[in-house]
């Protein structure tokens, strides 16, 4: 019994094979046959070549085939043009025409106009006639030793690519192929994001030296700015100390003020107001009235907790 979902077994041997086999016996007949055509052709031809007329070099179409050359139907009329030979003179000396054929690159017609060249050099025309020769034909020397051409004649040839042979070095033995591959696999996924970084890195520094040449005191405004930033956040948590100096009109720590403190003892917290003069500047910042009622510089009080301290640093000059 036949199990699975297999092909039901259906055997169909008795064809009578014997009906369907074909015998060559008749191939070495042929190949004698053949050889006699070709003797008695060239008899016929004589003295022309027995492989035919000359062919151009044109290259296989499509892609797939470009890159070879092969033999083509025959010459354009520019080809025959430049080697100067007459169309219609052309087939009558064994050389193909073929007027639909177009030069679409310069290295092509060149080659096949060489090879027209080439060819007339080593043509000898035999008169049609014995005793009467005409312009063009071959002298009488030449043509006493003239023989016939048999098989192909100029053949084309395929360049073949030359292969150099180089010594294997340590440089060769300790490069590895996969790590550069996937190297530059990476940097051809990034070049997008590194251009536009670096273009917004060049702009910025463009912008920087614009304010620092162009405007002289915007530089001295941005490292003060930063200095205070810097010093505040070191001095986070920390009693900050403040020297008062009472203004003409004030007579005691109870009156608002101006303080002309150091850059060491003032937070990000102490600035109240600020100015900068052009010649001996100071930075001078104001007290909040809550500040100046909270310092008291006589008594003895514990400022650890305090937003002030006294001190004696002296002022802030640029």
């Amino acid at each position: 019994m036949v199990k699975h979902n297999n092909v039901v077994p259906n055997g169909h041997f008795k064809k009578h094979w014997q009906n369907y086999v074909k015998t060559w016996f008749n191939q070495p007949a042929r190949k004698t046959r053949r050889r006699i055509a070709r003797q008695k052709k060239a008899v016929k031809i004589f003295p022309r070549p027995t492989a035919g007329p000359l062919r151009p070099i044109v290259h296989g179409q499509t892609l797939k085939y470009n890159m070879k050359v092969r033999a083509g139907r025959g010459f354009s009329l520019e080809e025959l043009k430049a080697a100067g030979i007459p169309k219609k003179l052309a087939p009558t000396i064994g050389i193909a025409v073929d007027h639909r054929r177009r030069n679409r690159s310069l290295e092509g017609l060149q080659t096949n106009v060489q090879r027209l060249k080439t060819y007339k050099a080593k043509l000898v025309v035999f008169p049609r006639r014995a005793r009467k020769s005409k312009a063009g034909d071959s002298a009488p020397e030449e043509l006493a030793t003239a023989t016939q051409v048999q098989g192909h004649f100029m053949p084309i040839v395929r360049e073949k690519p030359s292969v150099e042979l180089v010594k294997v070095t340590e440089e060769m033995k300790s490069f590895k192929a996969y790590d550069k591959l996937r190297a530059e696999r990476t940097n051809a996924r990034h070049v997008g994001v590194r251009l536009k970084r670096a273009a917004e890195a060049e702009k910025e520094e463009k912008n920087f030296a614009w304010c620092s040449c162009r405007c002289p005191f915007v530089r001295i405004i941005i490292v003060l700015g930063l200095a205070l930033i810097a010093e505040g956040c070191e001095l986070i948590g920390n009693p900050v100390s403040a020297q008062k100096t009472s203004g003409p009109s004030s007579s005691s720590g109870d009156q608002p003020g101006r303080v002309n403190a150091s850059l060491q003892s003032f937070g990000t917290s102490s600035v109240h107001g600020g100015m900068v003069g052009n010649q001996n500047m100071s930075v001078a910042f104001v007290h909040s009235p809550e500040i100046n009622q909270s310092h008291d510089t006589s008594s003895s009080r514990n400022y650890g907790s305090g937003r002030f301290a006294p001190t004696n640093s002296p002022p802030f000059y640029l």
